[in-house]
């Protein structure tokens, strides 16, 4: 057994001499891309930090090739840049493109919102009470500085959100959003930190649900449009760009 596989204990992802099986690179990368992708979104890889692939493999103890393959992935998301001759780069951020990020979320969220309102599929009501019910549990006792609950609460608002429009059953509207929403939390975890969640987020939530159960597609339109405004007024707020 290969002094790996003695520190480690058995790893069905190696051969016998330690080095990885060539037929699970898309296993591997897979789990780069993961935990690349959780490590950008929760700011622990910095706006404007360089992805040096050596740095990389001590970090994941990954390889290089299922490395670079999640990178690329990554780029396509948006989530990293590929600058020629320079390697794999963070994103930098700006208050301009979380604006711009913003202005898109309203336009494609508040048709599909109207489109879901209408069509009323009752499968789709009910997922959506769910997610709001969940996301309003953890938004009645969340502390500001409560690390672990703001992670919770990160994770229910995407759900809530994406079981929003959720009712058109669309899988293109599903990945543009998907991408969106990751762009959006990339900001808003960034400069949360100086700011607080406040009770006027609470508040949008109930008053979304609210007008979605009368059926009111302009209310519920307008006030999805405020409140994704909020994040962007407390962005500029923050002092963080």
């Amino acid at each position: 057994m290969s002094q790996r596989a003695e520190n480690k204990g058995f790893d069905p992802f190696l051969s016998s001499d330690g080095a990885e099986k060539p037929g699970n690179d898309i296993t591997l990368t897979h789990v780069a891309y993961e935990r690349l992708r959780q490590d950008i979104l929760s700011g622990i890889l910095q706006p404007g930090h360089k992805l040096r692939i050596e740095a990389l493999k001590l970090r994941y103890d990954i390889g290089p090739s299922p490395l670079r393959e999640a990178l690329s992935r990554l780029t396509a998301d948006g989530l990293v840049v590929n600058l020629l001759r320079r390697g794999f780069w963070i994103p930098e951020v700006t208050l301009e493109d979380f604006s711009d990020i913003t202005r898109t979320r309203q336009i494609l969220e508040c048709a599909a919102l109207g489109s879901a309102i209408e069509r009323n599929n009752m499968s789709w009501k009910n997922l959506l009470n769910e997610a709001y019910d969940n996301l309003d549990q953890v938004e009645a006792t969340i502390a500001p500085d409560d690390i672990e609950a703001i992670s919770a609460w990160e994770m229910l608002h995407r759900n809530f959100h994406m079981a929003l429009t959720g009712g058109l059953e669309s899988r293109w509207l599903g990945n543009v959003q998907q991408r969106l929403i990751d762009q959006s939390d990339r900001y808003r975890r960034l400069f949360l930190p100086r700011t607080a969640i406040s009770l006027e987020v609470d508040h949008s939530h109930s008053q979304i649900m609210e007008f979605v159960n009368k059926r009111d597609v302009a209310k519920a339109c307008a006030t999805l449009t405020a409140h994704l405004d909020d994040a962007l007024k407390r962005a500029e707020k923050s002092g963080y760009f």
